[in-house]
């Protein structure tokens, strides 16, 4: 049996005992019983990536268009910085997504600089935010 309380913010929890049978046993036996989690409030990252598409045939320059999702509790403030790097993290090409963002919602946000993938090879495209 598992019972999830996400983003609550009292639970409960409560041991009881029952008829035991024919015989009276003493103290308790509970197996299995986990609390886990980590609750963090402000929690913005990259959720997916819109365009450009991978594969071959990319010819210059394109827009670079992802969604972002806000996993945290409370709603974000009205900036978002959020950046992209093709080189191992060693520089990021940075943009702001001004928009405050609900829980659990997501939004699509197009970098203003276009990222160049027309170099034949394999590209690694890093993405984060910087919340």
């Amino acid at each position: 049996m598992e019972n999830v309380a996400d983003r609550e913010s009292n639970i409960a929890i409560r041991f009881t005992t029952g008829p035991t049978g024919a015989y009276s046993y003493s103290g308790w036996n509970i197996d299995n019983v986990s609390l886990t989690g980590t609750f963090i409030e402000d929690d913005t990252g990259f959720l997916s990536l819109v365009s450009p598409s991978s594969g071959c045939g990319h010819t210059g320059p394109e827009p670079l268009e992802i969604q972002i999702k806000n996993y945290g509790y409370s709603p974000t403030i009205d900036t978002v910085p959020i950046g992209y790097s093709i080189n191992g993290g060693a520089s990021w090409v940075m943009d702001t997504l001004f928009e405050v963002i609900p829980k659990d919602e997501t939004r699509t946000i197009v970098f203003s600089e276009f990222i160049d993938l027309s170099e034949p090879g394999f590209h690694s495209v890093s993405i984060k935010t910087f919340y």
